[in-house]
């Protein structure tokens, strides 16, 4: 997944995607987004999880790079 934290805070997208190979994908406008989170609590779930990790992993090398 990326494109999520652009669509959860109204921000520009923090990044660049580039599919290696043929690939399907899902676009999706705010408005679609926030109702199929406001739909399916396990999305949401999920996504707090991987937004979770990826702060996480974040902060561990930020933690790295200053020790």
């Amino acid at each position: 997944m990326f494109g999520e934290l652009a669509l959860l805070t109204d921000l520009e997208r923090s990044a660049t995607v580039s599919a290696m190979s043929a690939a399907e994908v899902m676009v999706l406008n705010r408005e679609t987004f926030q109702q199929q989170l406001e739909d399916s609590p396990k999305t949401a779930i999920a996504l707090l999880r991987q937004l979770g990790a990826r702060f996480y992993e974040t902060i561990r090398a930020m933690e790295k790079s200053v020790s």
